[in-house]
């Protein structure tokens, strides 16, 4: 677990449920969904390939057990979501919608291209739609991006970026939402590209660290002024996450590598400091470690206990809160509460964010453990 990683999703399941609190009808944070999802998209495929890397190529587990672990991951708290959009009285179900509805439980809605099937039922489970695509694929294309050589890799980044940049200038732009935000093949870049972020940190997991404070704040600095450039750039190309790779992936590699580096003495250092080899061996002597190294400042804020906790309980986060949001402003809107300010924002983040805690602990775990036990 990579400790720091866990933080930033609360950060950024906070910066998307930003982004669905309405008020005055505007976004609280418009560009929250967007480099939102981005970050999870991307963040996906770098955790993948770090926790599986050495079981797939390996063949320490199968692709078969790889796809039931993220199965029983995405399903279970889908299902239960889906559910709830009934029985909180958000939707009645009509017979017309049949064919929305079977598309959202298999988690393939994000294939069509039109609003009221990919966003259908509980909305933000376009995601899953798309996770799910990516784990399916994930096996396939780890060996590939990892064993490569980085020419070939160069090679296939240009063909892709002229793709894409084709497809921008050939797609209507009141159809980029469907397509570059949603469609699994769009986002599928997003995923993929997480995977090189991963090798170029694994081929450096060892490197020395001596400014990690620095380094942090620098990738924060970097995703900040993203956001504020956000309104600059023209509505359609919102939509075009390969504007915000650069910024995810550094603040990505910045906390992974600062987490995984060392401090060592300078040369001078007394002998104390150094771990010495017997001569007879003829070995040169080696310097150790003083420390190993927790990150900068803001990791080590990031991995407080709570942090932590609300990090974990991201996916549940992210599944429930637009649910949270609609019920509680309905609810809000009977006992004549005005919710369309800041401390009732406060007040419904808090509350789905220990919402979320219980979800997890109270739901997803049990659930998760015990279908782990059937499947194994």
């Amino acid at each position: 677990m990579i400790r720091s990683l866990t933080g930033w999703r609360y950060v950024f399941a906070v910066v998307i449920f930003l982004h669905h609190y309405l008020i005055d009808g505007k976004s609280a944070l418009q560009a929250g969904g967007v480099i939102g999802v981005t970050f999870f998209f991307m963040l996906s495929g770098f955790l993948l390939a770090y926790g599986y890397k050495k079981r797939l190529l390996t063949r320490e587990m199968t692709t078969c057990d790889f796809w039931k672990a993220r199965v029983v991951k995405l399903y279970p708290l889908h299902l239960l979501c889906f559910a709830a959009i009934f029985l909180l009285g958000i939707r009645s179900f009509a017979m017309t919608d049949l064919p929305k509805a079977a598309l959202n439980l298999l988690l393939l809605q994000s294939w069509v291209p039109l609003s009221d099937y990919y966003m259908s039922y509980n909305a933000v489970s376009w995601f899953l739609s798309d996770e799910l695509f990516f784990y399916l694929m994930f096996p396939f294309v780890l060996p590939v991006l990892l064993n490569s050589s980085g020419k070939k890799i160069a090679v296939g980044a240009g063909i892709f970026a002229i793709l894409y940049s084709t497809a921008a200038a050939l797609i209507p732009l009141d159809h980029y939402h469907a397509y570059f935000y949603i469609n699994p093949l769009f986002r599928f870049a997003d995923f993929v590209f997480g995977i090189p972020v991963f090798r170029i940190f694994d081929q450096r997991r060892q490197a020395t660290g001596g400014h990690a404070s620095r380094a942090e704040a620098g990738a924060i600095l970097l995703i900040v002024a993203t956001f504020i450039l956000f309104d600059y750039i023209p509505k359609p190309y919102h939509y075009c996450s390969i504007i915000f790779w650069g910024p995810v992936a550094i603040l990505i590699y910045t906390f992974t590598i600062s987490s995984f580096s060392v401090i060592y003495p300078p040369p001078s250092a007394s002998r104390e400091t150094h771990c010495v080899l017997p001569k007879s061996t003829g070995a040169r002597k080696r310097r150790k470690p003083l420390q190993n190294r927790t990150g900068g400042i803001f990791s080590q804020g990031l991995s407080c206990r709570a942090i932590q906790l609300f990090g974990e309980a991201s996916f549940c986060f992210y599944l429930i809160h637009q649910q949270a949001i609609l019920v509680g402003r309905t609810f809000a809107a009977k006992a004549s509460l005005d919710t369309d300010n800041l401390p009732a924002l406060l007040v419904f983040l808090v509350l789905t964010t220990l919402s979320s805690v219980a979800c997890l602990k109270w739901i997803e775990r049990p659930i998760t453990r015990w279908l782990k036990r059937k499947l194994t």
